[in-house]
């Protein structure tokens, strides 16, 4: 998906963050380990080329550079002891996981201006990022778990109001689904994310008991929907099992709120 402004701004404010006050370069500085430490150095200055670069305009070079800075840091791993390494590998998670998030982002918000959706658009798109805020904040103080689970509600709001627009033929075409199994493949994505975001609310949220046991039947209903889909990809219907999960998508989201959080769907 094609490079934005605010996209690339929001990327390189996170990874001068975390190369400057995160928990990472904390670690690689405490190692004293030569090696790693050149890297740590390597990597501020390709940011800061990259820097130099979005301030120009030239965006897919900013966003290229911004990904060596990061690929550099985690090139450090082999290098530093082994939690710290541990460390790495969930912030590469991570990182791919914040990725995504923006690209659906960046879909999301085009494809809204395009059908005037107004306030509605700009409320979801809010609250993505708000999310994603508190996700990094998380990151960089150095609770890479905290932060993902954040960064997950974060991606569950943002692809089921996706979800919502893709009536037509506009955002299948921003989404480049080469073939059905691509498209297949992402809606079993978006089905875990629900999935793993209902039980992060009902253990935060706490919802009242007279509703959990009507939560936990949906949630196995969905189940139910989503193994009638695997059934139909694996003999090849991948048409039928993206429709399928779509409904199994439907039951989680309508659990997800019934436990205390609103997405859209």
């Amino acid at each position: 998906m094609p490079v934005n402004t605010d996209t690339v701004m929001q990327k390189l404010a996170y990874s001068k963050n975390l190369l400057e006050n995160g928990a990472i370069a904390k670690a690689i500085v405490q190692s004293n380990d030569p090696a790693a430490l050149e890297r740590l150095q390597k990597s501020k200055a390709i940011l800061k080329a990259a820097e130099e670069d979005a301030r120009a305009g030239r965006l897919v070079e900013a966003d290229d550079k911004i990904g060596q800075a990061l690929a550099m840091v985690r090139s450090a791993m082999p290098n530093i002891q082994t939690e710290d390494a541990k460390h790495l590998r969930q912030l590469k998670s991570y990182n791919s996981r914040r990725d995504s998030v923006l690209a659906f982002l960046t879909t999301y918000d085009r494809v809204a201006k395009e059908k005037s959706l107004g306030a509605h658009a700009t409320a979801i798109s809010r609250e993505v990022k708000a999310r994603l805020a508190k996700a990094d904040g998380l990151v960089t103080s150095g609770d890479v778990e905290q932060g993902a689970r954040e960064l997950e509600k974060a991606y569950a709001v943002v692809t089921s109001a996706t979800a919502q627009l893709r009536q037509g033929d506009t955002l299948v075409r921003e989404l480049k689904f080469e073939t059905p199994k691509d498209e297949y493949l992402y809606e079993i994505d978006r089905n875990d994310s629900l999935a793993s975001v209902l039980k992060m609310t009902i253990a935060e949220k706490k919802p009242d008991p007279r509703f959990l046991a009507q939560i936990e039947k949906l949630k196995a209903d969905a189940d139910k929907v989503r193994a009638e889909a695997e059934d139909q990809a694996n003999a090849g219907r991948f048409d039928q099992a993206i429709e399928t999960l779509g409904r199994a998508a439907k039951l989680l989201i309508t659990a997800i709120r019934m436990s205390g959080l609103f997405i859209p769907g």
